[in-house]
């Protein structure tokens, strides 16, 4: 895993944390996530968190699913 290119890493966050905050997209989104990450401190923390596969952090995989689904 690489460094992201200058600015991504904020867009990654900026998308991961709007996730958080709108509910209809929590829901969609975040609704596997433990009770421990569903508060900021804990979403926090999640989002740097390397996925299970060890080879993209959480936040990173997030950004990819709504990217995917934007259409």
């Amino acid at each position: 895993m690489g460094d992201c290119e200058n600015g991504l890493r904020d867009l990654m966050k900026g998308i991961c944390w709007f996730v958080f905050r709108d509910f209809e997209l929590r829901v969609k989104y975040l609704s596997e996530l433990s009770s421990d990450d569903m508060n900021a401190d804990g979403f926090r923390r999640w989002l740097g968190r390397l996925e299970g596969d060890c080879e993209i952090v959480n936040g990173v995989r997030l950004m990819l699913k709504v990217w995917r689904d934007r259409r």
